[in-house]
């Protein structure tokens, strides 16, 4: 039995640095168990930003996921993603108060720490000034308001984002 509950905790483990969830979302082990996959916070989001975990996922085979590169989060005002939900995976929240992870840049390869003009990624956060600011208008940096929500990380212009998203459990 030992084994068996060692391979679970690898796979959560993994799903938790690697997996984006909705807003709300509980840790990921409790997640698991509370999601019923049922997608109606998929059905829900208008954006079209939450997904299907594929057997790529393992134990989260089946449940929502967000890949912000693709599709990122909108931060919608009513959160309808959670309102959908019809257990305690998903729990009612402001959106200034989601974490859903928290962006991480990479300034070997990001453009504005290289010299270059761009701000994409602060242009584009839904809370600028709060969770990014340019330094010396120069060079963005990530606050701990940031929301994990994914828009830098879509927006961003270089091939492997220079800002991507670490999920916050």
């Amino acid at each position: 039995m030992k084994p068996f509950a060692s391979a679970i905790e690898q796979n959560v483990q993994k799903m938790t640095r690697e997996v984006l969830r909705p807003p709300g979302a509980v840790p990921e082990l409790e997640f698991l168990a509370e999601c019923t996959k049922c997608d109606l916070c998929m059905k829900a989001c208008h954006q079209g930003a939450i997904r299907i975990a594929d057997e790529s996922y393992g134990l989260a085979i089946g449940t929502p996921i967000i890949v912000a590169r693709e599709t990122p989060c909108y931060l919608c005002d009513d959160m309808t993603c959670i309102s959908a939900c019809p257990t305690p995976a998903l729990q009612p929240l402001d959106r200034r108060d989601v974490r859903m992870g928290a962006a991480v840049i990479n300034t070997r390869t990001c453009l504005a720490y290289q010299g270059q003009t761009c701000d994409y990624c602060y242009a584009r956060c839904p809370f600028p000034d709060e969770a990014i600011f340019m330094q010396d208008d120069k060079v963005p940096v990530v606050t701990d308001k940031c929301t994990g929500c994914g828009i830098c990380e879509h927006f961003c212009v270089t091939t492997t984002p220079a800002i991507r998203i670490v999920p916050a459990q």
